[in-house]
């Protein structure tokens, strides 16, 4: 297993590069170049160990130490659009414990992520169990596998988006969603917590007339503590005006919709 403590810089210029095994991050990873990245599960022990060092602390807990901290990856924005910059299909996971090491001993790994860059950040698996939080300062992290053991949080001036599962979602005052019109199906989140208001941009690649918007971008199953209504949340489409005709949903089903709604149209909300 390797691990990087300083900063590890990946140029994605290269068409088919590609990094598997057991990966260990440190305390930062920059993504730039002038291509997309993407890094796709390789064999049958592909996974990546995120660090520990950038908002460290350390918990003692009887005989067992735990180690808090992130691995900040920073995503440039390569693709000057809204796909993403960087997609992982690899698994992230904390440091594994060793029970006998003599370095690390009775030492567990509590492992985050700290998005920051101004580009789009894809994660794709559903085999990820790193058990720190994610955060989300700069740029868009899109969440097409699944979040279960780490709860994410979007500070202002970053966005979330993706049709995956998230276990449990906060949104500061100024957070975003990042849309697609065209897309189906929505982000599910277990759990969601609204400190105010925010912005929802629906990309619109596929040129969808935008009296036809409806798309759904968000199914919360469990309890949402603050307001999420269209009040104190904006929708924004590419191309379009500013205009209260775009406007935020949530229907009976649970299900939260970026649509066009002309002032008098009649809202079925099932």
């Amino acid at each position: 297993m390797t691990f990087y403590d300083a900063t590890l810089v990946y140029n994605g210029g290269a068409s088919g590069s590609r990094l598997w095994g057991t990966l260990g991050f440190g305390s930062r990873v920059a993504f730039d170049g002038t291509r997309a990245c993407a890094l796709p599960v390789v064999g049958n022990n592909c996974r990546f160990s995120l660090g520990y060092t950038t908002d460290f602390f350390s918990e003692a807990l009887g005989s067992i130490t735990n180690y808090h901290g992130k691995t900040e990856f920073a995503v440039c924005d390569i693709t000057r659009d809204a796909n993403a910059d960087v997609s992982i299909d690899v698994p992230l996971q904390d440091i594994p414990d060793w029970p006998g090491a003599a370095v690390f001993k009775g030492v567990l790994f509590k492992c985050g992520l700290l998005k920051t860059g101004k580009g789009t950040l894809r994660l794709a698996s559903t085999s990820s169990t790193y058990t720190g939080p994610t955060v989300v300062t700069q740029g868009v992290l899109r969440v097409d596998g699944s979040l279960t053991a780490s709860a994410v949080t979007i500070a202002d001036g970053g966005g979330l988006g993706g049709t995956g599962t998230v276990s449990n979602v906060t949104l500061e005052d100024g957070a975003r969603f990042d849309v697609f019109a065209g897309q189906t199906v929505p982000l599910k989140v277990n759990a969601l917590t609204v400190a105010g208001y925010g912005t929802i941009v629906v990309h619109n690649p596929e040129g969808i007339d935008k009296t036809a918007l409806n798309v759904p971008f968000l199914k919360v199953a469990g309890p949402v503590i603050g307001a999420f209504d269209k009040s104190v949340w904006t929708v924004l489409m590419d191309g379009v005006d500013e205009t209260p005709n775009l406007s935020l949903r949530t229907g009976a089903d649970g299900i939260a919709y970026a649509r066009w709604a002309p002032q008098g149209t009649l809202i079925k909300l099932n």
